[in-house]
């Protein structure tokens, strides 16, 4: 089984019950605790970026609707 994310990144598994993503520069192989282990932390600076950019944008708002009031 091979996904390709949209990016060039190809995930998959090779004959050692290894992970294995390729991209144009080459390969990286996890065991599967070690491609989780990568997955949570990718999933947890995901929604650290996402956390932040939703506060700025909120504070952003919350400035404009105070200087509309001034």
């Amino acid at each position: 089984m091979n996904d390709k994310i949209d990016f060039g990144l190809f995930v998959g598994t090779n004959e050692n019950g290894e992970i294995v993503i390729n991209n144009s520069l080459g390969q990286v192989v996890l065991s599967p605790i070690k491609a989780r282990r990568l997955a949570e932390s990718l999933t947890k600076h995901a929604n650290a970026i996402e956390h932040e950019a939703r506060k700025a944008c909120f504070s952003n708002s919350a400035q404009v609707g105070s200087r509309a009031d001034a």
